[in-house]
């Protein structure tokens, strides 16, 4: 998380420089990564994203609907780790 987040952190400026109209949207998470948002997100990396991106992939079985806590614990980590209190919204990809 925190070699993901320097990576982040360098580029994502520099790519804002070349097209300020793009979105940049990150991590891009396969299944939810709770546990690795906890880790990436103390490093800054919600000062260069314009959205959150986590693909909630569910088990056989389970509704759709249950990605609704995942959901809710992710915008909770956003707002605790976002000193500007940007709008940064979580894409379901």
């Amino acid at each position: 998380a925190k070699d993901y987040a320097s990576l982040a952190n360098d580029l994502l400026p520099e790519l804002k420089k070349l097209d300020p109209s793009g979105s940049f949207i990150a991590p891009s998470l396969a299944g939810h990564g709770l546990d690795y948002q906890k880790a990436l997100y103390p490093h800054g990396i919600l000062d260069h994203v314009d959205g959150v991106s986590v693909h909630p992939y569910r088990q056989k079985g389970k509704t759709p609907e249950t990605i609704l806590p995942n959901y809710e614990a992710t915008k909770a980590l956003i707002a605790q780790h976002n000193p500007k209190k940007r709008d940064i919204p979580v894409v379901l990809g």
